[in-house]
């Protein structure tokens, strides 16, 4: 737009623009014409007009940052400058300020207690009054209506009683505590307000400073005095968040929050929701009619009063990759239904200081509510209470109700007013030491003690909510705002398809009305780049064959002296190699650091390090050193692979193209056996040549990932973990969407995973930190998942089989070295196909019914195995022998279909991306264990029990298919981001299958509509 800087004004020619039709003002040496914004004003006509046509520098300041002008103007209302001679844009900051009427006459003043005399909030308060001018009492100290909500905010803490306890050393008291994963020094925050120079000249800038003092949390107001880069530079030891109103204005507020991204001090957005519109606040009202003779109350509100749940995050969530608190829940249905969405991670109950709505429920109250109805709620987001607190003991009572924090607003301005800064510190001096001294009369020590134990809220349960808890009405309104169109209803338009909210559902309903081309070029190269990450598998099939079959090499066994039967030893060369995947699983967090292609680059080389070591072995401890070195680096590559597959597959077919990647165990698993089988028919009589070229091959697969795989793209989720959005993006559109960037399944994707980051930069700290794999019941839910899964994928009689097959075979009578190891080729080739198989029925048939359908016949076969092998050992029947090798074979088919594609996908889905990476290492810790029991005491337990130990997992299966069936959740079709969604419900395993019924509807809608 046009600029008129280049023209100059004298404050006479401005002086003729001075009524609503035609009105000028001159701002810090520019003038401006604000005609249209007159009759908009957020404060009303009245301070506009009665500054019209004048010089409004220090009215201005008095109540606003100068960027606020940015944020409202347009440069073509910018008419030019005024003329230096006029100007007052150089004027002192104070200046403004000077111009401030107090209430009290001088006697008052006089007789003002001292600062460091004043013993409590209530007495800082009435002093403050008797300062503060008239406008600032009646902004500050006014309600609305009777201001029965008000008064009601801090009187109900009066009718909560304290339980202290004795024979407690209290002699040490810690306030510090967490607010959104930051350290803060109390567990009481400064609530936004608005105009706080109206207290002091130093307006927030005081407040700021005075925090950082204690180290706590400040939400800047939406409406501060002071600029924002101007108070968090004031206080740098505080932790900040910046309140947001939605204004009408869409592109203003927009332009705001683009100018909050680039303050790192912000931490967290808190979007205001008590206050759509303006309550009757009759001493502000009055007090601005006083202003201008004649003039009636201001009737204009700025903010948007059409926010929805579904429409605002999500807006939200594509401006701002910041934590998102709600501010101004008042009824425990929105509390629960704030749960539902991820980008929101903490809610304060506040009825806006008793602003808005008379008689609307206390924070406290509210509190009250949602540990009545719905309690999960203080499990899933934290939760804060602002408005009423006026002593240490209303602190200690709502952190005991389960508050995470308190605010306060009033009281921090009061304190402004009386001392800037010092009084602001003041009020949280006395706060903290009321909150201390309370704490340890109750016999608690830090904050995290406070419990419903140490109150009483008896005297309130006639003041709850008396109806019914209403959590399945939230469920259905918000169920009807993000359902999928199911059957018998119309398609969705793409319009309305990118305007729902992020869910199971949403992802259907793209998939049904705008689905992309699984054959497209995005799709084909995705194939490719996963066909090459699938190599890394080979590695560990390629070892677990290979040792077995060079096992039954007489020229192995003489070199390094171990007999056929195999021995201690023999576990050991075996179970080396779960040693080295339990020591490399120590380091998979590096993936988090560096990323998911280096940490698989890394792992490949030392694949190939340890491939010379275990080949140009002349000892044993020198091949068990080797093979320990292969086995760490092949579980870097190993853990990581997998998990750069999931992050990077389309939900749709995660199943099948990240399921795909341990089929190729197999692929490795024929390719050893295949080589040890020619070397031995070829080259047995040439010395060591038919174990030791085999044991050369093994450099092959890992050798060409470590060519290429610095060219792949890396994990978009890694890249919006650090803030490289973009990027992230670019690969979406390329695989998922085929290059389309605008593609509706691009926007889904990002926003989801956006909102499941955390803001905060990854530390070194954070890296080792292993709490967020325990710290709510979800994550617990999660972590026992991946542990259990992980166990049961090498401890459910597998290993005993892969590993020791020719043993095995030898035990029910075939004894030919060809045969044992033809027969090995035929089981990895039986293995691969039906692993390759069952990825694609995992995506079809869905997770639990596979898992649990394959176990159940795994558990048969072990029955049958098990019942022949006594047959033949006992009775020598050939019969029971041949039957025994059949049914060997159909565990592993279906060990094959039912297991190996999800070994290493089903735990890396099930967790959260913040828990994936440590997550994977656990998993690894725990199959190596399983494994290293397996693979050490198999040898041993087959050479003195026989049969008996297949008896053992027959019963140890059919506790797992018990298991599978009570908690193993489904994760069949749904992003890893909407999994959130499932894990927080009270029933995880009741929530996915509820959800899969949707995806299910969705899908013979689709067939029908397509058939039609």
């Amino acid at each position: 737009m046009r600029s008129n800087m280049e023209r100059q004004w004298s404050l006479d020619e401005v002086a003729l623009h001075n009524h609503a039709e035609d009105c000028w003002m001159a701002i810090h040496g520019k003038v401006y014409d604000v005609t249209a914004f007159v009759p908009i004003h957020p404060g009303g006509q009245a301070i506009l007009l009665r500054n019209a046509g004048q010089d409004a520098t220090a009215s201005f300041d008095s109540v606003h940052p100068i960027e606020i002008l940015d944020e409202y103007v347009e440069s073509v209302q910018i008419m030019g400058a005024l003329l230096a001679k006029h100007s007052s844009a150089d004027m002192p900051p104070d200046s403004a300020s000077k111009s401030r009427q107090h209430a009290g006459n001088e006697e008052d003043l006089a007789t003002l207690v001292p600062l460091e005399q004043m013993l409590s909030l209530p007495e800082m308060e009435a002093s403050a009054l008797r300062q503060l001018s008239p406008k600032a009492v009646s902004y500050y100290a006014s309600g609305t209506d009777d201001e029965l909500t008000m008064r009601h905010n801090s009187a109900i803490f009066r009718s909560i009683s304290l339980r202290p306890r004795v024979f407690v050393d209290c002699t040490s008291c810690d306030l510090s505590t967490m607010i959104l994963g930051e350290s803060v020094g109390l567990p009481i925050f400064v609530s936004p307000a608005a105009m706080a120079k109206l207290a002091h000249p130093s307006g927030e800038r005081g407040i700021a400073a005075a925090c950082s003092t204690f180290n706590a949390l400040q939400i800047i107001s939406k409406n501060a005095s002071i600029s924002v880069p101007s108070i968090v530079g004031a206080g740098a030891q505080s932790v900040y968040a910046w309140q947001l109103y939605v204004l009408k204005d869409i592109s203003a507020t927009e332009r705001t929050l683009a100018q909050i991204r680039a303050i790192p001090q912000i931490r967290f957005i808190v979007l205001t929701l008590d206050a759509p519109f303006p309550g009757k606040r009759e001493a502000d009202v009055r007090f601005k009619m006083g202003e201008m003779a004649g003039s009636s109350p201001p009737q204009v509100w700025g903010t948007e009063g059409s926010l929805t749940w579904r429409r605002t995050l999500k807006w939200l969530s594509t401006q701002t990759s910041l934590p998102i608190v709600l501010k101004g829940i008042q009824c425990h249905e929105d509390a629960y239904a704030a749960t539902k969405f991820p980008s929101v991670k903490g809610i304060i109950l506040s009825n806006h200081g008793g602003r808005a709505l008379d008689t609307a429920p206390s924070p406290v109250q509210v509190l009250l509510e949602i540990r009545k109805f719905c309690p999960q709620v203080l499990d899933k987001v934290e939760v804060m209470i602002d408005g009423g607190i006026r002593r240490g003991t209303d602190v200690v009572k709502a952190l005991a109700l389960g508050a995470k924090a308190v605010g306060i607003g009033r009281a921090a301005l009061y304190g402004l007013a009386l001392a800037g800064q010092a009084g602001v510190e003041r009020t949280l001096e006395i706060l903290a030491e009321e909150t201390m001294t309370a704490m340890r009369l109750l016999g608690v020590n830090r904050v995290s003690e406070l419990g419903p134990r140490h109150i009483s809220t008896a005297k309130l349960n006639d003041l709850l909510f008396d109806g019914e808890a209403g959590l399945d009405v939230v469920d259905r309104e918000l169920g009807a705002k993000l359902m999928a169109p199911t059957r018998h209803e119309r398609k969705l338009s793409l319009e309305e398809v990118e305007d729902m909210e992020p869910s199971p559902e949403t992802y259907a309903a793209i998939m049904a009305t705008n689905k992309p081309n699984p054959r497209g070029p995005g799709y084909l190269k995705l194939y490719m780049l996963a066909s090459v990450i699938f190599l890394c598998s080979t590695m560990n099939g390629f070892d677990s064959a290979l040792m077995g079959s060079i096992n039954a090499l007489p020229n192995y066994t003489s070199y390094f002296g171990l007999p056929e039967t195999g021995n201690a030893s023999t576990g050991l060369v075996f179970s080396i190699f779960q040693i080295g995947q339990m020591c490399g699983a120590l380091f998979i967090w590096m993936s988090d650091w560096y990323g998911r292609t280096w940490h698989i680059f890394f792992g490949c080389l030392g694949v190939c390090i340890g491939t010379i070591v275990t080949s140009l072995s002349t000892s044993l401890p020198m091949l068990i050193g080797g093979r320990f070195i292969l086995s760490f680096a092949a579980t870097c590559a190993h853990t990581a692979a997998p998990l750069y597959l999931v992050e990077i597959a389309p939900a749709a077919y995660r199943g099948t193209v990240a399921g795909l990647y341990n089929t190729f165990y197999y692929v490795g698993s024929i390719l050893a056996t295949a080589s040890v089988y020619a070397c031995h028919k070829h080259l047995s009589g040439h010395g060591n040549l038919d174990w030791k070229i085999p044991l050369w091959l093994q450099m092959v697969c890992p050798g060409i990932v470590c060519l290429v795989i610095k060219t792949f793209p890396e994990s978009p989720r890694w890249l919006v973990a650090k803030d490289r959005h973009e990027e992230a993006k670019a690969i979406l559109s390329k695989y998922h969407a085929n290059g389309d960037q605008d593609h509706p399944l691009v926007k889904l994707q990002m926003s989801e995973m956006i909102a499941s980051m955390d803001s905060k930069a990854l530390t070194w700290k954070d890296l080792f930190d292993l709490r967020v794999l325990f710290e709510s019941r979800s994550s617990r839910y999660r972590i026992m998942l991946n542990i259990t899964f992980s166990w049961f994928g090498q401890f459910s009689g597998n290993n005993i089989i892969s590993y020791y097959l020719p043993i095995m075979l030898k035990g029910i009578g075939i004894t030919s070295t060809d045969t044992a190891l033809v027969l090995n080729i035929v089981y990895s080739v039986v293995g691969w196909v039906f692993a390759s198989a069952g990825s694609r029925f995992h995506d079809v048939v869905g997770r639990r019914k596979m898992l649990i359908g394959s176990t159940c016949g795994m558990t048969v076969c072990l029955a049958i195995v098990a019942g022949c092998a006594a047959g033949y050992t006992d009775y020598k029947n050939e019969t029971a022998s041949t039957v025994s090798i059949v049914f060997i074979f159909l565990f592993g088919a279906i060990f094959s279909a039912g297991f190996t594609p999800m070994q290493p996908i089903y735990p890396a889905e099930v967790v959260s991306n913040k828990m994936r990476a440590k997550s994977m290492g656990v998993f690894k810790l725990t199959a190596g264990a399983a494994g290293f029991l397996n693979t050490f005491v198999g040898p041993i337990a087959l050479s003195n029990i026989g049969y008996w130990f297949y008896v053992f997992f027959v019963g140890w299966d059919s506790l797992e298919v018990i298991f599978m069936y009570l908690f193993f959740v489904e994760t069949k079709g749904m992003t890893l981001e909407e999994l959130d969604v499932i894990f927080e419900a009270k029933n995880p395993r009741k929530e996915s299958l509820r959800v899969k019924k949707i995806l299910a509807d969705v899908e013979v809608e689709k067939s029908a509509t397509g058939a039609a």
